[in-house]
């Protein structure tokens, strides 16, 4: 039976995806069976484990469940301390890494990034992806290829090559189309994906734009079409059905 994993400020909820189902709260930390979430990620790793990703409220770090996110088989894997607010998992070759969002509540502040770890080794070791960053908090993450792209609160949308052995988020050109705060800073970014042929989609206050290389953005739903239309010349271009009534006045003469 397939459920929807809900992660909630108090606890993990699994849903049967069935009418008038009664969400079931699902054991992730025994002794405080409340804690709240602020992001779930169901994947299946390239070696084909079924596995369940949390990132917890409060600074208490990631869940991971390598046995479907039954109750019960969650273990804290790392980033305690940390502010996790969103996640995402990536597929290279035979690794799967899982990419974790950092909040910043100081405005003021850059933020700290992103954080990743390859999953399934004996040991997870958590690697730092703060340079060039300035966005503040991470809201979302995706990726198209090798090139990984953050929402983030400041800044617009973020690049970066992630198979890069020194690995630097590029910052966004503030005349990229994307709405902006001031002059010099972007309406916040809440979600960014990667849709079929790397086009790339990011949604805020501001609505959706659609990008093909993280650097030119533009409105998803424009409503005035840039691109010239030619028609023949006894043709007309109309919104639907008209009818058009001919009228012959011969004018007077002196």
């Amino acid at each position: 039976m397939r459920a929807l994993l809900l992660a909630t400020d108090v606890g993990l909820y699994e849903l049967a995806l069935l009418p008038r189902a009664t969400p079931l709260q699902v054991t992730v930390e025994p002794g405080d069976p409340d804690r709240g979430f602020y992001a779930v990620r169901a994947f299946v790793s390239e070696r084909g484990v079924p596995a369940v990703a949390l990132a917890a409220e409060t600074q208490y770090g990631v869940y991971l469940s390598t046995s479907g996110g039954a109750s019960g088989t969650f273990t804290n894997v790392g980033l305690s301390g940390m502010d996790t607010r969103t996640l995402a998992v990536q597929f290279d070759g035979p690794a799967t890494l899982l990419w974790v969002g950092l909040g910043e509540a100081d405005a003021k502040r850059s933020g700290r990034g992103v954080v990743r770890a390859r999953l399934f080794e004996a040991d997870v070791k958590w690697e730092m992806l703060s340079a060039g960053w300035a966005g503040g908090t991470c809201w979302d993450l995706s990726f198209a290829g090798g090139l990984a792209v953050a929402a983030t609160h400041s800044a617009g949308v973020l690049r970066l090559n992630s198979s890069s052995t020194t690995p630097q988020w590029e910052p966004a050109n503030v005349n990229n189309g994307l709405p902006l705060r001031d002059q010099a800073r972007f309406d916040p970014v809440e979600a960014v994906t990667a849709g079929p042929s790397s086009t790339l989609l990011a949604g805020g206050t501001g609505g959706v734009y659609r990008s093909v290389d993280g650097e030119r953005w533009a409105p998803a739903a424009g409503r005035e079409n840039s691109e010239m239309v030619t028609i023949p010349e006894t043709w007309l271009l109309c919104s639907a059905e008209h009818t058009i009534e001919v009228v012959r006045d011969a004018a007077s003469g002196d």
